[in-house]
């Protein structure tokens, strides 16, 4: 046990790192902590953490192998995600527009959209392309562990993420430009999903 929680910590490490950093499963979390409180949040956290052990799942069943001997799924990865991701910016730019105010009824599914995105998100699936690889590697007990281990650690970073935005303070920073963060939010969704279909484009182009 304790060489397998050895050769696990590298992977470990590398995930948390990824989870910490921004992106659109982050942008989700915030954005809905910050603007409807820690309960929404936290269904969108079971969405991220949901949309982890999916790719936990297949990625486990061997798929990495297919999705790493056929690139053009990642560039339909890659396009769908952008287009989810595109979706949700155009979304909230129309909250914004009509007036959005703090303290207003929370998005019907945050839940359903942090799944949606976590799951179109080429960046998890390359993640987790490397990670399988490795962790087949070590054998049938490393996979099962380092995928459990994965996914209860984006519960506990993308969770924590959520009650540090919903807590009080943040929250009566961001009622104060309220719609310029919501604004900001978006922006940045259309950002992101905009590179990922500009990817797609220079991938599939490049495929030619």
């Amino acid at each position: 046990m304790p060489e397998l929680l050895i050769a696990l910590a590298p992977v470990l490490f590398g995930a948390a790192l990824a989870q910490l950093g921004p992106g659109p499963s982050l942008l989700i979390v915030a954005q809905t902590a910050l603007t409807h409180g820690l309960r929404p949040a936290l269904s969108a956290v079971l969405g991220v953490t949901l949309g982890y052990a999916i790719w936990a799942s297949v990625f486990a069943a061997g798929v990495g192998v297919l999705l790493a001997a056929n690139p053009g799924l990642l560039i339909v990865l890659k396009a769908a995600g952008g287009a989810v991701l595109l979706l949700l910016s155009w979304q909230g730019l129309r909250r914004v527009k009509q007036g959005f105010a703090p303290g207003s009824p929370p998005p019907p599914h945050p839940f359903r959209a942090a799944l949606w995105v976590n799951l179109t998100n080429p960046k998890a699936a390359l993640i987790w392309a490397a990670t399988s690889v490795y962790l087949t590697s070590l054998g049938g007990p490393a996979v099962v562990a380092g995928s459990v281990a994965i996914t209860c650690s984006a519960a506990v970073v993308y969770g924590t993420y959520a009650v540090l935005f919903a807590q009080s303070g943040a929250r009566r920073l961001y009622d104060r430009a309220a719609n310029a963060v919501s604004l900001g939010f978006s922006a940045l969704l259309g950002v992101f999903g905009a590179a990922l279909l500009f990817q797609a484009a220079r991938d599939a182009m490049g495929r030619r």
